[in-house]
Parts: C-alpha cells; structure tokens; sequence
C-alpha cells in the first residue's frame, strides 16, 4: 500500500455529548460538528496548550463547528465552565480516536 493511498479529505462528522451529566443538565444531547481528521500543526498546538493562556479556547473554537462547517462558538460568548469542559474531553477524545482512521477496512 502507498503512504499517499492512507491520507483522505476531513470529513465533517457530528458528535453528540450524551452522557448522564449533559442529558440531566440540559434535558437532552448536545451536539456540534467536527472534523474526523485534523493537521499536524492542530494536534501540536492542542499538546502545547498551557492553563495560563487563552489558546485553548481559541483552538477550541476552531474545533467545535456547526452543521455547515463553521464555528459553532461566537468570539464574543462564553460556554458556562462545566460544559466547556465536556467539550473539551469530547474534542480530545474524537482527535485521539484513531482507530477508524488507520485501520486498513
């Protein structure tokens, strides 16, 4: 097989945040859009991430989507912090997700 064969155009996907907390919270999923696959420099920015700075919410704006591929989250509105951070773990957990994407089928 060719290396080149392997690489494919990001698909955006929707992924819903079902778990118990968000659906007693907010009375039912929430969802927002992603895509399957990201850059060498997204994953390098993620990973460098410091808690003193304001880099990952912009990554995370960058990230988090809507159904047509743009932003979901405005510059100018702030998610409340028990939110943010299921987001944060479901972003983190679908970038590390490499399962479907290297497997040969």
């Amino acid at each position: 097989m060719k290396l080149g064969d392997l690489a494919k155009k990001p698909q955006l996907i929707k992924v819903s945040m079902d778990d118990e907390f968000i659906v007693k919270a907010y009375g039912e999923p929430v969802d927002f859009y992603m895509y399957d696959r990201q850059d060498l420099p997204t994953y390098i920015k993620l990973s460098k991430v410091e808690s003193d700075n304001d880099e990952l919410p912009k990554l995370i704006r960058q990230l988090v989507l809507d159904e047509k591929g743009k932003p979901a989250l405005a510059a100018d509105k702030v998610l409340d912090v028990e939110i943010m951070i299921k987001v944060i773990e479901t972003v983190v957990k679908n970038l590390g997700n490499l399962k479907n994407l290297t497997s040969a089928t």
